[in-house]
């Protein structure tokens, strides 16, 4: 049984943009989606990999409406002598519910 597990549906803030991992040098994107929740949005940073990182960054563009399913994670980092933690979603699944093709 999964207990962290996440879905969300939002639209993409900006172009996604492909990256590459320093070690293996595997496909890698990092976004961010807005989740309408009824009264303004809630914003969620976003990370994927391999072929669906290639697909996301080929066939959707800034305002596009896609469907996230993974997992949460967190990580801290120290910033002027405080400590920040910040959470965000490392993808599995991605679906494309509103897209260009290309």
């Amino acid at each position: 049984m999964i207990m962290n597990s996440i879905n969300l549906a939002g639209r993409l803030t900006a172009k996604p943009e492909l990256k590459y991992t320093e070690k293996d040098k595997k496909p890698m994107c990092r976004f961010s989606i807005a989740v309408n929740n009824g009264i303004d949005a809630d914003f969620f940073n976003v990370t994927v990999f391999d072929k669906q990182a290639e697909n996301l960054v080929k066939y959707t563009d800034k305002g596009d409406s896609v469907a996230v399913s993974g997992r949460l994670t967190t990580s801290s980092y120290e910033k002027d002598g405080v400590k920040v933690t910040s959470v965000s979603v490392l993808a599995n699944s991605i679906t494309f519910c509103s897209s260009k093709e290309k």
